[in-house]
């Protein structure tokens, strides 16, 4: 498969995915010799990326067209998820030391959120903007089977 070739279908309208974008990605595969796995694959997508998990859970083309992305990564959830995990001192902590910590995380976060509101810190500092950009490759693929 061509290096990002997937990626395109979380950029693509939502609407063009199934009928444009993953005839655009398989374009971009050499199935040859794995056929079947590659039919496989594609009935467990659609099945579980276009109709369990609404594609406009994971496609930003909408999200890009009423705001500014800032970032696509989880990384912000991932950073907070260890700073949890460092605040226990055993993987499964019991009920109550698991309550104190998540209060104290809360209550933390208000003040930071008062002390951000109220010109006494700074709010922590963000990735830069992405622009999201359907590619060039992938518009040609659409206008020619649209020739066809």
């Amino acid at each position: 498969m061509a290096s990002g070739a997937i990626d395109v279908l979380t950029v693509i309208p939502i609407d063009e995915i199934a009928e444009k974008g993953i005839p655009f990605v398989r374009s971009r595969v050499d199935e040859s010799g794995h056929r079947v796995k590659w039919d496989t694959f594609w009935r467990y997508f659609k099945r579980t990326w276009m109709r369990t998990y609404d594609p406009a859970l994971w496609n930003v083309n909408a999200i890009s067209e009423t705001m500014d992305i800032v970032n696509r990564t989880n990384n912000a959830l991932e950073r907070f998820n260890r700073d949890l995990n460092e605040s226990f001192s055993s993987a499964h902590p019991n009920l109550l030391p698991f309550m104190a910590v998540i209060k104290q995380k809360s209550k933390d976060h208000v003040e930071l959120i008062e002390d951000i509101r109220h010109h006494r810190q700074e709010a922590p500092p963000h990735g830069n903007l992405i622009t999201v950009e359907i590619p060039a490759a992938y518009r040609a693929f659409c206008e020619q089977q649209e020739q066809e």
